[in-house]
C-alpha cells in the first residue's frame, strides 16, 4: 500500500487514536485515525478555514475545536456533523474541558 503524505497542522491523541488537522489551503476536515489499524475512523467537516485548536473532553465523547474561519464547534465522536457552533467576535478565546 503506498504511503500518503501530508502537511499537519495540528494533531491530538485519544489513547490509541489520534485526531489530524491537515494544514492546507482548500477545506478540509478533522481527520480521527485508529492508530491500531492505520485507518480513519471518521471525518469531521464543518469548518470554512484551518483549524487551530482541538481539545478532547475526558469524560465523554465530545471533542471541541476552532478555527480560523472565527467560529469554535463541539462534535460528537458518533456523529460527523458538529454539535454546537459559536461564531467568535473577539480574537482571545481559550478553551479547555475540565
Amino acid at each position: 500500500m503506498p504511503q500518503q503524505k501530508m502537511i499537519v497542522n495540528y494533531f491530538s491523541f485519544l489513547l490509541h487514536d489520534v485526531f489530524i488537522c491537515p494544514l492546507t489551503n482548500q477545506i478540509d476536515a478533522i481527520r480521527y485515525l485508529s492508530l491500531h489499524d492505520n485507518q480513519y475512523l471518521r471525518y469531521f467537516s464543518g469548518h470554512q478555514k484551518r483549524v487551530t485548536s482541538l481539545d478532547l473532553c475526558p469524560v465523554n465523547d465530545m471533542f471541541i475545536s476552532a478555527s480560523i474561519d472565527d467560529s469554535v464547534r463541539i462534535w460528537d465522536l458518533r456523529s460527523p456533523n458538529c454539535i454546537v457552533i459559536f461564531f467568535i467576535l473577539f480574537y482571545f478565546i481559550l478553551f479547555s474541558f475540565v
